[in-house]
C-alpha cells in the first residue's frame, strides 16, 4: 500500500510530499507535463516537512540520502556534487539589508534634539560609521548564514 508521493526535481530536489489517496495516484516514474519523477512510499514520514528538507534523491544511486539543513534561505542543492550552494553576494545582501534596520533603529540619536550626552552622540556616530562600513569589511569566506556575523558592539543606551 502506497503511503506518500514524492515529487522530485531533476537535481534531485524533493519539491512535493503528499499522502497517498486510495485510489487514483500518479504513477511512479518521470512525468512530463509536471517535470517531475514520482516516486512511491510504503513506509512511515512522522514529519514530512522535515523529511523534505533532510533528503534530495541521487539519481545515480538511484537512492534518497540524507544531506544537512538548508544553511540559508539563499541555497540550493546541487546534486552534481551533493552540497548546498549559494551566491555570496545574496548573503552580502541580506547582511546589508540588516545593517540598513540596525541603522535605522539608531537614527534617532543624531538628530539635533537627541536626549543623549556629547560622548554618547559619540559613540552612536562612531557606532553608526561602523554600520555603514561594515558590508564591505565583512569576510564572507566562512560565512553560510547571517546569524554567524559578527556585527559591531551596539551602545549599551540602544
Amino acid at each position: 500500500m502506497i503511503k506518500y508521493i514524492a515529487y522530485v526535481s531533476s537535481n534531485g530536489e524533493i519539491t512535493k510530499l503528499k499522502h497517498a489517496a486510495a485510489v487514483s495516484n500518479p504513477p511512479e516514474g518521470y512525468n512530463t507535463s509536471l517535470q517531475k519523477t514520482i516516486f512511491h512510499f510504503n513506509f512511515d514520514i512522522n514529519n514530512p516537512a522535515d523529511w523534505i528538507e533532510r533528503h534530495y534523491y541521487d539519481f545515480t544511486d538511484q537512492e534518497f540520502k540524507v544531506r544537512g539543513l538548508r544553511p540559508n534561505p539563499h541555497a540550493t542543492w546541487n546534486d552534481n556534487y551533493p552540497r548546498w550552494e549559494w551566491d555570496v553576494e545574496d548573503i552580502r545582501n541580506e547582511i546589508r539589508d540588516l545593517r540598513n534596520q540596525k541603522l535605522f533603529y539608531c537614527d534617532w540619536t543624531i538628530v539635533a534634539d537627541s536626549p543623549l550626552s556629547e560622548e554618547q552622540k559619540t559613540e552612536a556616530r562612531t557606532y553608526r560609521q561602523s554600520l555603514r562600513d561594515f558590508p564591505s569589511d565583512v569576510d564572507l569566506t566562512n560565512i553560510t548564514n547571517v546569524s554567524e556575523v559578527v556585527w559591531p558592539v551596539e551602545p549599551s543606551f540602544l
